[in-house]
């Protein structure tokens, strides 16, 4: 198929399309989002849905939730059930995640209700939740994505640095940390030179060096600067304390 464009603002007759095809297919297989419906009219009021049109006919679309300043939540992905894996959802992230970046999003979640969607998703450079890894599977698996460039993680050489590990302070006893990050500041500030985003849950054991001093050790919800979170952490400055 010819003349692909992605749209960010559909139409209501886009909508009307979408659901004729997405009932079609659920009456067909008892498969599919038409039970969902209801999100994917959601995300056209709040203007959160980005749709691929071909030869003037939608193929594809997404839908997405912003539940923070720097998080995305992508709610609903489909395909036209007769055009499938013809890289168009590939086509259609790819356009959703420039217009995220140019609007400050950093990071990109879902959740996928199959094995087959999982490893579409991995495939498109989504990974696991650092704390599913060893858990048993659920009917919806955890995947996120980071879409901007970060600090990365590294062994610990310079003067300051971050420490986590992927569990409370109860727990560490004398583990090594699961990931650790050297802190790079721009010249003149302590604003890091590249965010550190990384996946955590708040009760998670966070600790920061300055100098061979510890400024801070603790949970990460008590940190002592802002920190976004969102099943995230986001760091992107340190206060000179310490």
């Amino acid at each position: 198929m010819g003349n692909l464009q992605s749209f960010l603002r559909p139409t209501q007759k886009d909508i009307n399309e979408i659901e004729e095809w997405l009932c079609a297919e659920y009456k067909a297989t008892k498969k599919g989002f038409y039970t969902d419906r209801d999100v994917l009219d959601q995300s056209f009021r709040d203007k959160t849905l980005i749709v691929l049109k071909a030869d003037k006919k939608v193929v594809s679309f997404i839908a997405w939730k912003c539940y923070t300043a720097n998080t995305a939540m992508i709610s609903i992905t489909e395909t036209h059930p007769d055009l499938r894996r013809k890289g168009f959802i590939r086509i259609l992230l790819d356009a959703l995640i420039s217009m995220l970046q140019k609007s400050g999003i950093s990071v990109v979640n879902l959740k996928c209700i199959s094995k087959e969607s999982e490893t579409v998703w991995k495939q498109l450079g989504f990974s696991e939740f650092p704390e599913d890894e060893n858990q048993k599977r659920s009917d919806k698996k955890a995947l996120f994505r980071i879409i901007v460039p970060v600090s990365e993680i590294n062994d610990l050489q310079g003067a300051e640095s971050l420490e986590l590990w992927h569990m409370g302070d109860h727990a560490i006893s004398s583990l090594i940390p699961n990931a650790a990050w050297n802190l790079a500041f721009t010249v003149g500030s302590r604003t890091l030179q590249q965010p550190i985003i990384y996946p955590a849950h708040y009760d998670w054991h966070i600790c920061w060096k300055r100098n061979d001093n510890v400024a801070y050790k603790g949970k990460v919800k008590n940190f002592p600067t802002p920190i976004s979170f969102d099943r995230f952490i986001i760091v992107t400055h340190l206060p000179n304390i310490g």
